[in-house]
């Protein structure tokens, strides 16, 4: 039982140093949920392959794109 509650503490104390330093970096995390619609409109906007639809880093690295020409 000790080990388990030492792995939960370290976890812990990991997930705290990240948001310590997105904080720093001035950076906000925010889980978020696309639409199939969406994703479709980032292929339409020329922001992601139509072959990457299923890959989640590809999906991340379009919607950033599209964030950073829209609000950058």
């Amino acid at each position: 039982m000790g080990t388990n509650v030492t792995r939960n503490a370290q976890a812990a104390a990991e997930r705290m140093r990240r948001l310590r330093q997105r904080r720093r970096d001035g950076l906000v995390y925010l889980g978020i949920e696309l639409r199939v619609t969406e994703i479709e409109r980032l292929v339409a906007l020329g922001y992601l392959n139509p072959n990457d639809r299923d890959e989640p880093q590809k999906l991340l690295d379009a919607f950033y794109w599209f964030l950073d020409r829209q609000l950058g």
